[in-house]
């Protein structure tokens, strides 16, 4: 007698999240390019970061609420929630400790999943989308980095010479970023092929950017040539400018720096704080032109470069202070020349080419 294999277990709702996280990598990914690096993969099913942290999030989710089966077992009827279901997993994230901007965002992917599946007939009757609506968003505190200037950002680049491994590529790393406001995990990706020349002494660089879009801005000849110490004599247009770092270890490197200098942690410098080190500039050098913050930056929204801008909140310096405080010129009328020339060597850009405009 023929029989049937029957499986032991249906894998059809796991298959269904992920033809969904499929879809959401689909949709942020750049596809099959050319001449570009992709940010190596975390999970060996996605491409996108969306996706992988979707996928991380939705197993929590579930891991939580059916703890007793696992993801790859779940059933249609298993899906079926409340909004008590979703109250408690919240209360649950909020006594791991985690941030109230973090746990929206788990909740946004566990109700991508949910708006996703209805549209299904098998799923269709155990979702009710109305409960994501009785748990309102959490209150979310934006907390930017710390600001750096071009000066301090330099000495930190200095201070990667002392690290042990890749001090020479860390440093220059550090200053290509400065540069470019590029993320490290970008800026890792730039090949030799992605510097290009386009008039005497300026080149253009391009990477792939967060939203997988093409981002490009321009180096010197004279960081050029500083970069070139990286490019041994066996290597091609193909290979990597910053080959054998990665973001872990850069990340470290940049933490052990700031205790060398004894920047204190309250600072809470980044190496994200480096994004603004060159926005800043491109806006003051524009005479405060936004659009040319938002092209150094590689933004989008108007806004997002306003949170990268320095902003002093010392009181000393408000206007008010300023207008009618006598300045003591004594020590500046004694200077030596040496004095002067010492500090415009050692002074930001900005500050040196505001001397130059007033001497010409």
């Amino acid at each position: 007698m023929n029989t049937k294999a029957v499986p032991l277990k249906d894998y059809i709702v796991y298959n269904d999240i992920i033809t969904y996280l499929k879809k959401i990598d689909d949709e942020g990914s750049v596809g099959n390019i050319n001449n570009f690096s992709k940010v190596q993969r975390r999970h060996r099913l996605f491409e996108t970061n969306t996706a992988v942290n979707y996928y991380g999030d939705i197993k929590q989710f579930f891991n939580y609420i059916r703890p007793n089966v696992g993801i790859e077992f779940l059933t249609p009827k298993d899906i079926e929630i409340d909004s008590m279901n979703l109250i408690n997993y919240r209360n649950h994230l909020k006594e791991e400790g985690l941030a109230n901007t973090t746990i929206n965002r788990k909740l946004v992917s566990v109700k991508g999943l949910y708006k996703f599946l209805k549209s299904f007939k098998a799923y269709s009757s155990y979702i009710d989308l109305s409960q994501f609506d009785q748990t309102k968003k959490l209150k979310e505190i934006s907390k930017n980095y710390g600001k750096t200037t071009q000066t301090e950002a330099e000495r930190i680049a200095d201070c990667m010479l002392l690290e042990r491994e890749n001090g020479l590529k860390k440093k220059l790393l550090t200053k290509f970023l400065i540069r470019t406001s590029f993320r490290i995990e970008y800026a890792l990706t730039v090949r030799w092929m992605n510097i290009k020349p386009i008039d005497g002494e300026l080149y253009k660089v391009e990477a792939l950017n967060k939203g997988s879009y093409v981002a490009s801005t321009g180096l010197h000849r004279n960081f050029l040539n500083e970069l070139q110490q990286l490019k041994v004599e066996s290597a091609t247009e193909n290979d990597l400018v910053f080959g054998g770092l990665t973001s872990r270890a850069y990340r470290e490197s940049f933490n052990r720096a700031l205790q060398r200098l004894g920047i204190p942690a309250s600072r809470n410098l980044k190496p994200h704080s480096l994004k603004g080190v060159g926005i800043d500039i491109a806006y003051e050098e524009s005479g405060n032109d936004l659009r040319a913050a938002m092209t150094q930056g590689n933004h989008k929204d108007p806004k997002t470069p306003m949170r990268y801008l320095s902003k002093n909140d010392n009181i000393e310096n408000s206007a008010g202070i300023l207008m009618d405080k006598k300045m003591d010129l004594t020590m500046i009328e004694n200077a030596s020349k040496h004095d002067f020339v010492n500090f415009f060597r050692n002074a930001d850009r900005l500050t040196v080419q505001k001397f130059l405009d007033f001497v010409r």
